[in-house]
């Protein structure tokens, strides 16, 4: 009987320890996608090229992850150059990196004066199954003009700035303050606080400046897409990026026929602007008399939400630690909860004032440029099962354990 008892308990065990390995995984859900694949390909400018330059192809590689290609990462490309009567052109590819662009360099000068059409062709099956979230398959067409000889000068051209100052959206947890039975959580992985019963306020506002940069069309058709600036993308014109601090976004040329790299002057943060951006103490005292029925609190960010059972009232007027039974009601008098919506970490940009609805606003802050949350490799850091082993751990330490025990 003995043996069969631990028999039946080594069964349910390996039962339990098969359905943790196969349930799904919250933190792969975290995690973008992961991409090694050539996405797009297309001819990065229109005016005609040097007869001794190069044709560029502004590129598209890989997905979330920011994974950048290398030299022979270009098998899986395929160009063809013709000129009039469909006579093909030899040459070869390199790979410029900062802007990233596939370079076609002819074996000899090309004939100034004439239009050479081009067929790109792309197979990205040679990544396996890392290129499936982009085409098998896929091909572009174009043509290009060539102008007499001559490299240009590697020179950054003009860029004109303008600057916007805006408030951005979204809510921090350590920076608000709710009531009627609101307690902001973080979404699983990543994102703004958010709530589903009573109201909530932040107490800081985060201003912050958008950089909307243009580079002289004139000049750099001049260049016959010789030229290309870091930080755009091949044959961009136009970039925005957005600062809450006093920033400089630096700027340098590259030409893509010789390689040479020189640096330009930086696009900087005006002085006017960095005296306005940051974050700003707020008081939502107004705003929170007009929306709540009950008295404002705060409570303990546990990381990926406030901690229930270790709130306060708003503002602090040293009486004891209140739970969250007994800080807000909601429109029936009972002490209200919302769901338990996984991990997560809070965004580095402070919220808004207020907020109306049942979750928060994220207003308009499409420029900016990073959320945290995120580890060195990409992936989320997301604390989704308290660090406890995985199921094949459990399994691969427990069954030693039972199967010794059943040969006795």
């Amino acid at each position: 009987m003995l043996r069969n008892m631990r028999t039946w308990i080594a069964l349910c065990f390996i039962a339990s320890a098969a359905a943790l390995v196969a349930a799904p995984n919250e933190a792969s859900a975290c995690s973008p996608e992961e991409c090694y694949a050539w996405s797009e390909l297309s001819i990065a400018h229109s005016s005609p090229i040097p007869a001794d330059g190069v044709l560029v192809l502004a590129a598209k590689f890989g997905g979330e992850w920011g994974d950048v290609p290398v030299e022979e990462d270009l098998a899986a490309i395929n160009v063809e150059v013709s000129g009039e009567g469909g006579e093909l052109i030899n040459g070869v590819l390199t790979l410029n990196e900062a802007p990233l662009a596939v370079i076609w360099h002819a074996d000899e000068p090309l004939m100034p004066g004439l239009v050479y059409d081009v067929v790109a062709s792309v197979d990205n099956t040679i990544f396996g199954d890392f290129g499936s979230c982009a085409e098998d398959f896929f091909s572009v067409e174009g043509s290009f003009e060539t102008a007499p000889t001559g490299i240009p000068e590697t020179l950054v051209p003009p860029v004109e700035v303008v600057e916007e100052i805006y408030l951005a959206g979204g809510f921090s947890l350590d920076s608000m303050v709710c009531c009627d039975g609101a307690f902001p959580e973080i979404p699983p992985c990543f994102g703004d606080a958010e709530w589903s019963d009573g109201y909530c306020a932040s107490l800081v506002e985060n201003w912050r400046v958008k950089l909307s940069m243009t580079l002289d069309a004139e000049v750099m058709a001049a260049n016959g897409g010789q030229i290309g600036v870091l930080g755009w993308d091949a044959g961009d014109l136009e970039k925005v990026i957005s600062y809450d601090k006093d920033n400089c976004f630096e700027t340098s040329a590259v030409n893509f026929a010789t390689g040479e790299i020189v640096a330009g002057e930086p696009v900087c943060v005006s002085a006017e602007s960095a005296a306005e951006i940051g974050s700003k103490a707020v008081d939502p005292s107004a705003d929170l008399e007009a929306e709540c029925s009950g008295e404002p609190y705060t409570c303990a960010d546990n990381f990926d939400g406030w901690d229930k059972d270790e709130c306060e009232p708003w503002p602090d007027s040293g009486g004891s630690t209140t739970t969250g039974t007994s800080t807000g009601t909601d429109s029936d008098g009972s002490g209200s909860e919302t769901s338990d919506s996984g991990g997560g970490t809070s965004i580095t940009d402070s919220g808004t004032s207020s907020s109306t609805g049942d979750s928060s606003s994220t207003g308009d802050d499409s420029a900016s440029s990073t959320t945290s949350g995120e580890d060195d490799t990409g992936s989320c850091a997301c604390d989704v099962d308290g660090g406890s082993p995985s199921g094949l751990a459990w399994l691969g330490l427990a069954l030693p354990v039972f199967w010794r025990r059943r040969r006795r």
